[in-house]
């Protein structure tokens, strides 16, 4: 039963299963029988091998879920078979929040220095040693590392391509190379609005969100050339589409820049460098911004017919009415005389998004089924089961749980949900 983990000829029937469990908690046997159009017999074998590597067990169903007779068993991916680490760069310094497989919160830890192309490595090394120090979270228990960036990624290639806060302008950084050779560990990167709504997928798997737009703010302070350090306002675009997050041929798909003002301007908006150095104090400035930013989102809302926008990040300057002003910009500009159908959250509360929404990222590639074109691009599952075969000799609890039994992180598990 084992060739349906691991192995070069492993059964696409097989990742449609765990997927279809890992979206659906307590589904039974014969439910993924009647959702897949397989016979019992298969999903018999395919489950019996994901219970047998400690992937999936068996959960009760409540009483309101069954018909009548005999109660059917569910099935649920095991929370502790691994953990997802998901880290944002910044700046000064990285995020990480380390999930459970059902990309619940277990830990959050963060390193402050100032962040450079050449000490990236060796501060995730860093912050995976002391996971493995202070948290006990072992190499063979991290499915992978997911890595948000504050620029440009070719998340294929695994390249940085521009991000002015890490000082990778001409020059692409082959981040995922480095990181995987240094360390051995899996590596995705992303850029922090498309993390953030990677984030959500997951988060939200169950009810299928199809078409959203996640607002990202980062308000940082960049080094100029000529005028030092300057307080940065940017503004990022994850774009999700029929259930699929959308980043464009080239990757570039959400960077904004708004289509008012003119000169003198600094940024994506039109506001004046006087304007921007004022944003925290100045109320008037920030409004002016707001309505700016609202009008454009309302556009987007129109023309994708978005249903939801998520808005999140460093919002702690804002007013608490972004979401009115997105939505009356939106029906300012629709055709029809009905409303518009758009639900505007805003995640204000929510910290370190880019981080979990990176775990995110990685856990959905995990589960994922793996479509004929692929060509075996970034098998993390196979991945994780070589370097388990070839480190955890001796570490066989590492993160099984033996059928749902804690094995010491189950109180960390937290937040489900966004």
């Amino acid at each position: 039963m084992e060739q349906y983990a691991r192995g070069e000829k492993t059964s696409y029937n097989y990742y449609k299963v765990l997927r279809s469990i890992w979206l659906r908690h307590g589904i039974s046997r014969m439910e993924l029988c009647e959702l897949l159009g397989l016979d019992k017999a298969t999903i018999s074998t395919i489950v019996n091998s994901l219970i047998h590597q400690d992937m999936v067990y068996e959960v009760p169903r409540s009483a309101h879920a069954s018909k009548p007779g005999r109660r059917p068993v569910g099935l649920s991916v095991n929370p502790e078979f691994g953990c997802a680490v998901g880290i944002e760069l910044h700046r000064d310094g990285l995020h990480c929040v380390v999930t459970d497989m059902h990309h619940r919160e277990i830990l959050t830890r963060s390193l402050t220095a100032r962040l450079e192309p050449e000490n990236i490595q060796g501060l995730v090394r860093q912050l995976l040693d002391e996971l493995q120090a202070d948290n006990g979270i072992e190499p063979h228990q991290i499915l992978g590392l997911g890595v948000s960036v504050p620029g440009v990624v070719n998340q294929k290639a695994g390249l940085i391509s521009h991000a002015s806060e890490l000082d990778i302008r001409d020059t692409a950084f082959n981040f995922r190379s480095d990181v995987e050779k240094a360390l051995g560990i899996s590596c995705m990167l992303s850029n922090d609005a498309n993390a953030c709504a990677s984030g959500i997928l997951t988060s939200h798997r169950s009810e299928a969100y199809s078409n959203f737009l996640f607002v990202y703010f980062s308000f940082e302070s960049l080094r100029d050339t000529i005028q030092g350090e300057n307080d940065h306002l940017s503004v990022g675009l994850g774009i999700v589409i029929n259930g699929a997050l959308y980043d464009g041929p080239n990757g570039t798909a959400g960077e904004f820049v708004g289509m008012g003002g003119g000169s003198p301007r600094r940024g994506q908006f039109s506001l004046s460098s006087r304007e921007l150095d004022s944003f925290k104090e100045n109320y008037e400035v920030r409004r002016k911004f707001l309505h700016e930013l609202s009008e454009h989102i309302g556009f987007l809302v129109n023309v994708f017919n978005f249903t939801q926008v998520f808005i999140g990040g460093d919002l702690e300057y804002f007013e608490d009415n972004i979401a009115e002003l997105t939505l009356a910009a939106a029906n300012a500009h629709w055709p029809f005389q009905t409303p518009v159908d758009c639900n505007v959250t805003i995640l204000k509360e929510q910290r370190h998004l880019p981080a979990r929404g990176a775990a995110g990222m990685l856990l959905d590639s995990f589960f994922s089924v793996p479509g004929f074109e692929d060509s075996g691009y970034f098998d993390l599952r196979s991945r994780l089961f070589r370097r388990r075969e070839q480190g955890s000799t001796g570490n066989s609890n590492g993160a099984q749980s033996n059928g749902g039994q804690s094995n010491g992180r189950q109180g960390h598990g937290g937040r489900n949900g966004v």
